[in-house]
């Protein structure tokens, strides 16, 4: 059985485990390599500027002031006395959301803690039923638990009366912070600026056809059954693809501008290459036109991807509290469990309304609170309405997307992006490229009426 040194050598690896990583996390955080990974919001408000530039190599890659080493956790005690909006808008209601986890199990536990070692542990200490077993090796700290109380015990009665305890306590805390955090998200989303996913709808599983591409597909779909709201689409692709084609496409810009300044300087020879691997073997063609014709051909095939956004307002939040209510409902599973072979069945129905009121809680809260994270309400939406008319009465919500999703790389100018052409601004039939019978007779109705307006 367990003694008191396997416990402190737990502890210790434990404890020994998360020190390590939290230095890690605090050196890594503090090198140039690494800023945009740790502070990428900074950058995204352009109040932050990249330290590899202008340093030297060294400094480029690791950090050599070693004051910042002394410091290095200076930022938690400043993150905890930040005052919540302060925090929200430094870091996000997500970031504050989760550090209120984290509090939230500091007050689940600790008096839950203090509770069951005020009046658990001597219950368990004075049972004496394992001093009783003949060749039974056991030790100080297996006489603080339930083992150490004899079959059909009365004291078992202590353990359910905790129980219910540890529950409505639980339940206590996990509603103050539901209904904290549904307020504090509702009022992010009253007082946050615009922002393009305020207008996204999210599109999966777009059937395919075999007469349009996806993207005319549904622009064909919104353009048809939702004139009135459809504004733009933007297909969501693999990035991984589109990165190394960037890099591909950076690699030919490079060995393009080389034979261009070689054949700047020698006008007399035009450079050539040969289109096999690495420029080894292959059909050996004129360096320029070769390159510059790779180069237009991935102007065609890099597209473009949605950009992610970190933020979600807290969306989480339900996910957190289902959580702690499977947690919740396998601990009295296994209480119950641990009682039936204890010979204390005559406690098992009450122990059998643990769950069941667990099960009530859950709805009961998810019917309250949840609305706030999946919907918003409608006031607060005509009230965001009537604001932005009267402060921006010309917005332009179609070039104001037009660019919200477009890929980083078509952000910094490194490339073409492909010209949007509006072919439906004056138009008011919608085009297709479906070819089959079937497919003219499914819209002729549609275009028809269209014409006919």
């Amino acid at each position: 059985m367990a003694t008191l040194q396997d416990i402190v050598y737990s502890a210790a690896i434990n404890l020994l485990s998360a020190l390590v990583f939290l230095l890690a996390f605090a050196i890594l955080r503090l090198q140039p390599i690494n800023d945009r990974v740790y502070f990428p919001k900074w950058y995204l408000k352009g109040i932050r500027a990249s330290p590899i530039h202008s340093r030297a190599i060294v400094s480029k890659f690791v950090n050599m002031d070693l004051k910042t080493y002394i410091r290095f956790l200076n930022w938690m005690p400043a993150a905890l006395r930040m005052p919540e909006p302060e925090l929200i808008d430094h870091a996000g209601l997500d970031s504050v959301v989760y550090i209120r986890i984290y509090l939230m199990g500091l007050k689940i536990f600790v008096p839950i803690t203090l509770l069951a070692f005020a009046v658990l542990v001597p219950v368990n200490w004075t049972g004496g039923t394992l001093e009783q077993i003949k060749d039974l090796t056991f030790s100080n700290i297996d006489k603080l638990s339930i083992s150490n109380i004899p079959p059909g015990s009365k004291r078992f009665c202590a353990h359910v009366l905790m129980s219910y305890i540890f529950t409505f306590w639980t339940f206590y805390v996990i509603y103050k912070e539901y209904k904290t955090t549904a307020f504090m998200r509702l009022q992010f989303l009253a007082s946050e600026s615009r922002r393009p996913d305020q207008f996204t709808v999210l599109v999966r599983n777009v059937p395919p056809d075999p007469d349009e591409s996806v993207t005319e597909h549904v622009e064909h779909f919104f353009c048809v059954n939702h004139p009135d709201h459809y504004l733009t689409h933007q297909v969501v692709y693999n990035a991984n693809k589109l990165a190394n084609l960037v890099a591909k496409k950076k690699s030919l810009q490079n060995w393009l501008t080389y034979h261009q300044n070689k054949y700047e300087r020698n006008p007399s020879s035009k450079p050539t290459t040969k289109t096999g691997f690495w420029g080894l073997w292959g059909t050996r063609v004129d360096a320029i036109d070769y390159y510059t014709a790779e180069i237009g051909k991935l102007s065609e095939e890099i597209i473009n991807v949605y950009n992610q956004k970190y933020e979600s307002g807290a969306a989480f939040w339900p996910d957190v509290h289902r959580r702690l209510i499977i947690g919740l409902i396998i601990a009295q599973l296994l209480l119950l469990g641990l009682m039936s072979t204890k010979e204390a069945r005559e406690l098992t129905p009450l122990l059998v309304a643990l769950p069941i009121l667990t099960i009530w809680f859950h709805v009961f809260c998810k019917g309250r609170f949840e609305s706030a994270f999946v919907k918003f309400p409608l006031q607060d939406a005509m009230v965001r309405d009537t604001l932005e008319r009267a402060t921006d009465p010309n917005l332009n919500l179609k070039m104001y997307l037009q660019d919200a999703y477009i890929h980083p790389v078509f952000r910094g100018g490194e490339l073409e992006r492909p010209e949007i052409i509006d072919e439906e601004e004056d138009n008011p039939l919608v085009p297709t490229t479906r070819n089959s019978q079937k497919s003219q007779s499914k819209y002729s109705s549609d275009v028809s009426s269209g014409a006919g307006s």
